[in-house]
């Protein structure tokens, strides 16, 4: 059957393609230079883990999974461990409390307003100042939180919450946890004002309250606020820093150490070294190396 499309289709079709080459053209350029500055830098981080470098660091072959080895039989498994707990312990109840909160503050309460200030106050608090706070209030000697147990009976005597290894990581992903939740709540808060007003009064016409409500009318609606708010947090864990520095700085025995910890020790260890050499060799320069 012979084909009836009319010239002016064919034109249109051609014209179209025709863009769309333009298009990919005017974006070559870019793309290339993504590709470069991204996309190189990953192969050859893949090639320098899995090859056999000389001590000039120039890859001669292929190691396979020799370079880890030693890696995985020394204390970075556990910082390994720790991180994934550290990461998991604080992402999950971080989204399922901010979620809650979220809720509750979009509710048409009394002292809303208040609510939702004393949501977003401990994210005025500088990390460091939380820490030290932590440090303070789980403190063995005179800690408030020994004190308030010990006044309530809960406890016998005062406990070493950040000297011992099965508490050290809980502590400090409670205070974690508490700065974490505001960014998160407001964030969860904003997607929920965002919900049509039409689908949430058709939902109460039909009948549907609280929990059955949230689930099946506003956790659909909020997946976009609800994916973004687990990426930033993803990042924002893993990459934390001063909690765990200023509270333990990853000890006793790196026992609360994540690889961010790890790394700055390694890169302490290793500028103090340079440090010291240079020291070395300008003594023995007799202060003419420079």
């Amino acid at each position: 059957m012979a084909c009836m499309c009319s010239p002016q289709r064919s034109e249109r079709d051609m014209s179209t393609r025709r863009q769309r080459w333009l298009g990919l053209l005017y974006l070559a350029p870019a793309l290339l230079i993504i590709v470069m500055a991204v996309g190189y830098p990953v192969v050859h981080v893949f090639e320098m883990a899995f090859g056999q470098t000389n001590s000039f660091g120039i890859i001669t072959g292929f190691a396979g999974f020799k370079n880890f080895s030693g890696l995985f039989a020394s204390e970075f498994l556990g910082v390994i461990v720790n991180t994934v707990l550290w990461v998991l312990g604080i992402l999950v109840p971080t989204i399922i409390i901010s979620l809650a909160l979220a809720y509750a503050a979009s509710l048409p309460l009394r002292g809303r307003s208040f609510f939702r200030t004393m949501i977003i106050l401990p994210w005025a608090i500088p990390l460091t100042i939380v820490a030290i706070l932590g440090d303070m209030a789980f403190n063995a000697t005179y800690g408030q939180v020994n004190t308030l147990l010990l006044h309530l009976g809960l406890i016998s005597h005062p406990v070493g919450w950040l000297a011992t290894s099965h508490t050290l990581l809980p502590v400090m992903m409670i205070m974690a946890i508490w700065v974490s939740v505001p960014f998160t709540t407001l964030t969860l808060l904003s997607g929920i004002q965002a919900v049509p007003q039409d689908i949430l009064e058709a939902s109460a016409i039909d009948g549907a309250q609280g929990f059955y409500r949230f689930r099946q009318i506003v956790l659909p609606q909020i997946t976009n606020a609800l994916q973004l708010v687990v990426l930033i947090n993803l990042a924002y864990i893993f990459n934390s820093f001063p909690i765990i520095w200023v509270m333990t700085q990853g000890g006793p025995a790196s026992t609360s150490s994540t690889i961010t910890t790890f790394v700055y020790h390694l890169a302490f260890m290793v500028l103090m070294g340079l440090a010291i050499g240079y020291v070395a060799i300008y003594r023995h320069t007799e202060g003419s190396l420079l």
